[in-house]
Order: structure tokens, then C-alpha cells, then sequence
């Protein structure tokens, strides 16, 4: 009986604008950042609330609904309790983790913006209260320079600005 060695299967991004796998592009930069590797203290608080909740809701509501809202939870904090694996590619910018896939083309980049923690990718031109949650932010603090260079030559973006700002209004 001979063993098949299995060869893995290559994840294409999903464009998030119609679900669409995108063409196996070239891969211009990659790296992985863990934040709550950074901030371990907010990590654990983090985990604790989810865990509050999923006990409250066990309780005193219904467990089925106390599994969906810490799934809720769990997905939309996912970014920072996991390692996130960032990839600069020719089509666009990929963020993958657990319970979390995200794909940004670069024909949507209209401002590519340096702040302390990173390079933020907006669909806006002009600042806007919409950007954190439309917006791409690439957590890079060691190559924020590399990864805006590159940001900014490969989108099409006209209001490409080098601004160092604290922090995005979302985060």
C-alpha cells in the first residue's frame, strides 16, 4: 500500500466585492503580526469577556445563542487574537487568519495613509468617518516603510499621503 504524498491545496484570495476567487497573482511582500502577542494584558481581557459571555448567555438566555454571539465575538476580534498573515500580491492585499479572510484590490485604494502601527488602505480619497471600517489597515509596526512604498506605487490611489497619525478613528 503505497502512501500519496498530499500536496496543499493553493488558497486564491476572494475578492470581498462580488465573492469571486482572484488569479493566482505574484507575491510582492509577505510577513505575519500577532497583536496580542504585543499586548498580552488587553489579550487576556479580551478572552475573558468572550468567556463572560458565552457563560452569561449559557445560563440565562439559551445556549445556542450564547455560541453564536461569542462565535460573533470571536470573529470579529479574530484579527487581533490570531497571527495574521499579510500578502502584498500584484492583484491586491490579502490579510488571512483564523475564522478571517480578507481581500482588497488595488483598484479600490484611493489613499494609502502611515500611521504608528502601520499603513492604512482607505476607498476614500479624502479622510472619512467610514474609513476604519471600509478600509484595509495592514498591522506592520517593524516595515511600515517597505509596506507603504509598496502600497503606494502599486494602487492607483491619487491623494497618496505619508501623514503620521496616532491612530485610525476605529482602532
Amino acid at each position: 500500500m503505497s502512501k500519496r504524498a498530499s500536496v496543499p491545496e493553493q488558497r486564491r484570495p476572494v475578492s470581498a466585492k462580488n465573492g469571486k476567487t482572484e488569479p493566482e497573482r505574484k507575491i510582492l511582500m509577505e510577513w505575519t503580526a500577532h497583536r496580542a502577542k504585543e499586548r498580552p494584558l488587553i489579550a487576556i481581557g479580551v478572552i475573558l469577556v468572550i468567556a463572560t459571555a458565552l457563560a452569561i448567555g449559557w445560563t440565562w438566555v439559551h445556549p445556542l445563542i450564547s455560541v453564536m454571539i461569542s462565535y460573533l465575538l470571536l470573529k470579529t476580534l479574530a484579527e487581533f487574537l490570531f497571527p495574521v498573515t499579510y500578502r502584498l500580491t500584484e492583484a491586491g492585499v490579502t490579510g488571512e487568519a483564523f475564522l478571517l479572510h480578507r481581500f482588497f484590490p488595488w483598484e479600490r485604494v484611493r489613499r494609502v495613509t502611515l500611521v504608528e502601527e502601520g499603513v492604512h488602505l482607505s476607498p476614500f480619497s479624502e479622510p472619512h468617518t467610514l474609513d476604519g471600517i471600509r478600509g484595509f489597515f495592514l498591522f506592520c509596526p517593524e516595515n511600515k516603510d517597505q509596506v507603504f512604498e509598496l502600497c503606494s506605487r502599486n494602487s492607483p490611489a491619487k491623494g497618496k499621503r505619508k501623514e503620521k497619525r496616532e491612530r485610525i478613528a476605529s482602532r
